[in-house]
């Protein structure tokens, strides 16, 4: 890349895992982007919306889903749906 490729040092350093590694020799790259596929930007989405709701007081317990066990405390409950946050509440608990 340096060589014949026009990319400065400065540009491969910051395409390092660690930038402090001085490039000796050769370098095999590795993936910076999602691979096809699986739904990644779901994923990501939803990851990003349970961390959303953690943050915001929502109980990781409460929180509806096909893969967990059901609360058993249903009057404040929640699910993500890539982007969608689902609020489920009995009484005034909003």
């Amino acid at each position: 890349l340096l060589l014949i490729g026009g990319v400065s040092l400065e540009e491969v350093q910051a395409a390092l895992e660690d930038p402090s590694c001085k490039p000796r020799g050769s370098f095999t790259p590795v993936s910076r982007t999602w691979p096809m596929g699986f739904s990644w930007s779901s994923a990501v989405a939803q990851s990003y919306l349970l961390s959303l709701c953690e943050k915001s007081g929502l109980q990781i317990s409460g929180i509806l889903a096909c893969d967990v066990r059901s609360p058993s405390d249903l009057r404040l409950t929640h699910a993500a749906a890539t982007d969608d946050i689902m609020l489920f509440a009995v009484g005034d608990r909003l």
